[in-house]
């Protein structure tokens, strides 16, 4: 009778360890999204990618009405990965529409896409935040519930004002001139350096007039 109830907890530890195994060895291991792929297709000028009620800037105005914060931060590669998007950490160099206090200060730019462990679904030719760079950010604060309870990261959560290219731009001499061919699957690596995941060279113009109207207007010199 005693072996038997001697016998009760020894099952439950072998139980227990046979689970926490099972656990970690089952776990998904983490996104390396650097080797992730991006598909280049759609593009703004040939009406091939569907932005549903998104209200895309058309005009500098525009843009920075839509913007309840305005400001130039850099992204050092500070990012947490979720299947939902990314939440990319950025300091905060110059305010030019919001609170002033948030100079030299983290915020936290929400990229919203879907992450596979082999592809990532942007939402037409935008490429995520690039580490080691600098960008004009024009972003609206998250919503919560008012009942819940924020960390103070929480509290600085921002969206961009739009799921397009044209409310984070990357802050560099160099202008884009490639295109690449409509259909391809390239690593996010490979586009270090570049602005737009297009296969239309009007998208380039587009892109970098607004982009070069927008930084005349804040005296922004790459």
């Amino acid at each position: 009778m005693k072996l038997r109830y001697y016998s009760i907890p020894l099952a439950v530890a072998a139980l227990c360890s046979v689970m926490a195994l099972f656990v970690r060895f089952s776990a998904a291991p983490p996104i390396d999204i650097q080797n992730c792929n991006i598909s280049i297709q759609g593009s703004f000028t040939d009406g091939r990618i569907e932005f549903m009620d998104i209200n895309i800037p058309t005009t500098m105005e525009g843009a920075t009405s839509e913007a309840e914060l305005i400001v130039r931060a850099r992204f050092a590669g500070d990012r947490m990965v979720a299947n939902r998007g990314l939440y990319s950490q950025v300091t905060v160099q110059e305010v030019y529409k919001g609170s002033e206090d948030l100079v030299g200060e983290q915020i936290c730019v929400v990229e919203q896409l879907s992450v596979f462990p082999d592809y990532l679904n942007t939402w037409g030719v935008s490429i995520p935040l690039q580490e080691d760079n600098d960008y004009l950010l024009f972003l609206r604060s998250v919503s919560f519930r008012p009942e819940r309870r924020l960390t103070e990261l929480q509290k600085r959560e921002y969206y961009p004002v739009t799921l397009t290219p044209l409310s984070a731009f990357r802050i560099a001499k160099e202008k884009q001139t490639e295109v690449f061919p409509e259909g391809d699957l390239i690593p996010l690596r490979d586009l270090a350096g570049y602005d737009l995941a297009t296969c239309q060279e009007a998208d380039l113009h587009y892109y970098y007039g607004f982009r070069d109207e927008q930084f005349e207007k804040y005296g922004i010199v790459p």
